[in-house]
């Protein structure tokens, strides 16, 4: 449910809804006993219809059954009165238990009466407020009655009604109580399942604890936040890593694994706390040797050569150590470095790994875990890379299929020293395979068809690594800032490949080999725009990791922009600086590097624009453009506006973007809103 504030007299239209029409048939009364004189002889006319009854109409609800959501809070019952206004009538209305019970599942309403004066045909409403309850519970119904007709009216066929009641809560818990793992186990799966509704999103967070197991000698401290969208019931796996035994104590030992702090519309159920048992299975420290089968643990201090050509088994762990040559795999490898042209085969690898940025190091058929970090390293045919694994500088990939889809791979090729308002392009001459593809992924992008068949070609700014696009007077920038793998196809052939333009003027490319480039609008002379805001005594820009530019002014207020993805070049003799074209409009002159001045538009931006897609219902419910302007609709009732530039601080947090009406304060004659943001920032939105 979103709050919506009202701050003036005027009342917020209620939500629409969907109801099943009414029939127009009432139950008519017979007709009243009476000495009717018998029909004449002959033709007899048909006998006159009654209208008596219906000329005081047909009383009844507008649907034939209600359906609402248990925190919805209310739901409006309207009675329409049809077929007939003559007179005054008035009828009662009663709320009873059916398997939704009184003060449980909704509030009691006693018995009341709805009236409607000689001529009246307006509908009338009553609420039945709804109790939001944490517990999971199944669909529950009440039911509803219209009883009681005075005044000569009838009821009608939606007399008596149900109302259903979706339960929107979920329960969060474990799968089991117990896990027992071996000391030469390098990993414990813990699964947490959920029950019930579907109907919100709803996340919980866990932790680990100490018992006899002690975290970082016995076992890596773990905590973290699982979190199910609408519609996600699958169990969700949690991974917590056991270190190898440094100890000659053959007990066993044990650590606790709990779920804690879930969100609103769900409950930690029964199960919310395991135990976890590494059962001792101590074996003497390998010797330096061909084959390794015990944990091998090398303190970062201790002197020893690189190891070669070496076996690891099943049980064996390896740990600190320079490994060389062929290593064929069965058990872990930790916090090594690899030496030129390393080849390892199987296995886990798991911490910080690195190889020689040169002759990088191949990995084939491995395992690497949530909790490794990668430099300069191949990762081969056969292998796995767990979500949250860091992929950084020179990793590389023998195939696609290898390559994780939707994880962040922005680290792989690098990115140029210089800063853009705190951001750093990404390289695109390189690509993830090895070896890398003529052109890298910048080739890829100029191939796609919107660039290639119009004869258009990107470059790469040697200095600040934005991507532009010289069209006569204008030129387009934007820099390249994430890049993740869309599909594990080796060659895509499909309309996802393409350039794709969003409201906001995000560009996403998208190659064919199934590279998904993110860029976003930057401002073109970055330097010059720093000076200037410098002169105004202002703090340097920060570009934030959507796009937009954060200006602040100080400790209780700062100003929110986005650059236009273009720059058109004026007249020499244009005024340098921010100049503002209308009341809510900014631009930056300056000279490029050729000499030529040029103007981008500043346009105001949304402070937090994730709180306002949480506010959506689906995409379609919201619209945030390029320009600032924003669409927004909840409930049925549509905002719509230009974001002011400043955003104040301090206020009140909540829990959701909030909404106020705050009248007409620029005096254009639309109405005004005011967004106060769950981190307890706010600005105002001019009605259009």
């Amino acid at each position: 449910t979103v709050t919506i504030v009202d701050t003036t007299d005027n009342q917020t239209p209620p939500p629409s809804e969907v109801n099943i029409p009414a029939s127009e048939e009432g139950n008519t009364p017979p007709p009243e006993e009476g000495n009717t004189p018998p029909p004449e002889e002959g033709n007899t006319p048909p006998p006159e219809e009654d209208k008596t009854t219906l000329s005081h109409g047909t009383l009844q609800l507008v649907a034939n059954s209600y359906h609402a959501n248990e925190d919805d809070g209310s739901i409006i019952m309207t009675v329409n009165r049809t077929r007939g206004s003559d007179g005054a009538v008035s009828l009662t209305y009663s709320i009873e238990e059916d398997t939704a019970l009184v003060n449980q599942d909704y509030t009691a309403v006693h018995s009341e009466e709805l009236h409607w004066e000689d001529g009246e045909t307006e509908t009338k409403s009553f609420s039945v407020n709804l109790i939001n309850d944490n517990s999971v519970e199944k669909t529950e119904r009440l039911k509803v009655t219209l009883s009681k007709p005075i005044g000569g009216a009838v009821l009608g066929n939606n007399a008596q009604v149900y109302i259903q009641i979706q339960d929107d809560d979920s329960s969060l818990s474990l799968s089991q109580s117990t896990y027992e793992v071996s000391e030469d186990d390098s990993i414990v799966m813990i699964t947490s399942t959920r029950k019930g509704s579907t109907s919100k999103a709803v996340s919980v967070k866990y932790m680990t604890s100490d018992d006899t197991a002690k975290a970082d000698r016995d076992y890596k401290a773990t905590s973290g936040t699982l979190a199910w969208s609408i519609g996600d019931k699958n169990d969700q796996a949690i991974m917590v890593r056991l270190l190898p035994n440094e100890s000659l104590n053959n007990e066993n030992r044990q650590f606790k694994f709990s779920l804690n702090q879930v969100s609103d519309n769900a409950e930690l159920g029964t199960l919310s706390e395991a135990v976890v048992i590494i059962s001792s299975n101590l074996c003497e420290l390998a010797e330096i040797g061909p084959s390794i089968g015990c944990s091998l643990i090398i303190d970062n201090n201790e002197e020893m050569p690189a190891l070669s050509n070496v076996t690891i088994g099943a049980t064996g762990i390896v740990v600190g150590v320079t490994l060389g040559g062929t290593i064929q795999n069965q058990g872990e490898i930790r916090d090594t470095t690899l030496l030129p042209d390393a080849k390892i085969t199987g296995g886990v690898i798991s911490g910080p790994t690195s190889g020689d940025p040169n002759k990088p190091a191949k990995l084939s058929n491995v395992t690497i875990t949530a909790d490794a970090s990668l430099e300069h390293v191949i990762i081969g045919d056969g292998s796995y890379v767990s979500p949250g694994a860091k992929l950084g500088i020179g990793v590389r990939f023998e195939d696609n299929s290898s390559i994780p889809q939707s994880i962040d791979l922005s680290e792989l090729l690098g990115r140029y020293p210089t800063t853009i308002f705190g951001q750093k392009a990404i390289k695109l001459a390189d690509d993830f395979l090895y070896p890398s593809a003529i052109g890298g992924i910048f080739g890829a992008i100029n191939g796609l068809p919107q660039l290639n068949n119009f004869g258009f070609a990107l470059t790469q700014d040697s200095e600040l690594g934005y991507l532009m696009l010289d069209l006569d007077l204008l030129r387009i920038a934007v820099l390249p800032m994430q890049i993740k793998q869309s599909s594990n196809k080796q060659m895509i052939r499909d309309l996802s490949m393409g350039l794709y333009v969003d409201s906001t003027h995000k560009i996403t490319f998208i190659t064919h080999t199934g590279r998904e480039v993110i860029a976003h609008p930057v401002i073109q002379a970055p330097d010059a725009l720093n000076k200037i805001l410098q002169i105004a005594n202002l703090n340097e820009a920060t570009m934030l990791e959507n796009g937009n530019l954060k200006i602040l002014i100080n400790d209780g207020a700062y100003i929110m922009t986005r650059a236009a993805s273009y720059a058109l070049e004026v007249a020499m003799g244009t005024p340098l600086g921010v100049i503002g074209i209308t009341a809510n409009s900014l631009s930056f002159v300056f000279e490029d590097q050729t000499g030529h001045y040029r103007l981008q538009p500043i346009f105001p931006a949304a402070a937090e624009p994730e709180a306002l897609y949480a506010l959506s219902q689906n995409e379609t419910d919201i619209v945030l453009k390029a320009d600032g302007q924003m669409r927004l609709k909840i409930n049925g009732y549509v905002y719509e506006g230009l974001f002011d530039y400043l955003v104040t601080t301090g206020h009140m947090p909540t829990t959701k973007a909030q909404i106020l009406d705050i009248g007409d304060i620029n005096g254009d004659g639309s109405k005004d809103y005011r967004i106060n943001y769950p981190n307890g920032d706010s600005q105002i939105v001019f009605g259009k």
